[in-house]
């Protein structure tokens, strides 16, 4: 099981109290099982009996869990011999073993299935593009009765995911193979070069390596209208060169029949091994 990898950090963890008084989420909701100590917990009753991972209270907590690492610092200098405790690794862990056995919640599931469409799909036609997650309608409905009154002819944008949000799921396999259109890509990138004058070979690797990278940062979540445009900044921000941030940026284009086609030699050869 990919918890055995941890087995000190289990070890160590399930008698220590120190969490009870720094783990944010656990003071936020009152409860035991909501700190790192009651994860190891877990993960020790599934290391003595694999049956326990088929606990519904179990499989609950550990996707409930805020995997902020909150207690990473403390908890290195409270056990010594712990050199490496990894708060959200087990966390992690636990997400896969559930996973690989089948025992992943619908909505879990469902919320995969989604992101294992790497493809961008665009309804509508308007000058603005925006996302609108499907569970919109399902949890808040006044949300996409809001949202559609008030943008009645807006194009909305669906899909897209670098393979980061699979791995915090727990599907790590399916995460590998959205990161594997990455490296796709930049094995296309050599041939289409020959037909694209202008455009540098290693710049060309480079951004394709990277045009995917922004769709894991907390400001794409929150905005994935974004998508591209912080990917731009964030590599001018990192020193990459300004052709390279413009084909990270470009590499979505032509969303569709209205839309611009980059016209870079580099963002050009970066859209089409996208494609």
């Amino acid at each position: 099981m990919n918890i055995d990898k941890y087995l000190d950090i289990i070890s160590a963890c399930r008698f220590c109290f120190m969490c009870r008084h720094l783990s944010a989420n656990g003071l936020a909701t009152g409860r035991e099982c909501d700190t790192p100590r009651s994860h190891a917990l877990i993960a020790d009753l599934v290391r003595m009996d694999k049956a326990n991972l088929a606990n519904p209270d179990y499989i609950r907590t550990i996707y409930e869990s805020d995997l902020s690492g909150a207690n990473r610092r403390h908890c290195r200098g409270y056990h010594a011999d712990t050199n490496c405790y990894d708060e959200i690794g087990l966390q992690l862990a636990l997400r896969r073993d559930i996973v690989e056995a089948g025992l992943a919640p619908a909505e879990i599931n469902a919320i995969a299935d989604q992101l294992k469409d790497v493809a961008f799909t665009v309804k509508g036609s308007a000058d603005v593009l925006y996302y609108r997650h499907p569970c919109l309608d399902k949890h808040t409905p006044e949300a996409a009765d809001a949202f559609a009154r008030l943008a009645p002819n807006a194009a909305v944008i669906e899909g897209g995911d670098c393979g980061a949000a699979l791995d915090i799921l727990g599907f790590a396999q399916d995460a590998q193979a959205v990161a594997d259109k990455v490296e796709r890509m930049r094995k296309l990138l050599p041939e289409l070069l020959k037909y694209i004058p202008g455009a540098d070979a290693a710049d060309a690797d480079r951004a394709a390596l990277l045009c995917k990278a922004d769709l894991s940062a907390g400001m794409v979540g929150e905005f994935p209208e974004l998508q591209g445009i912080m990917g731009r900044y964030y590599a001018r921000f990192d020193g990459e060169n300004e052709a390279v941030a413009e084909a990270v940026a470009e590499h979505y284009s032509p969303l569709g029949p209205k839309d611009d086609c980059p016209s870079a030699p580099l963002s050009v050869a970066v859209a089409l091994a996208d494609k």
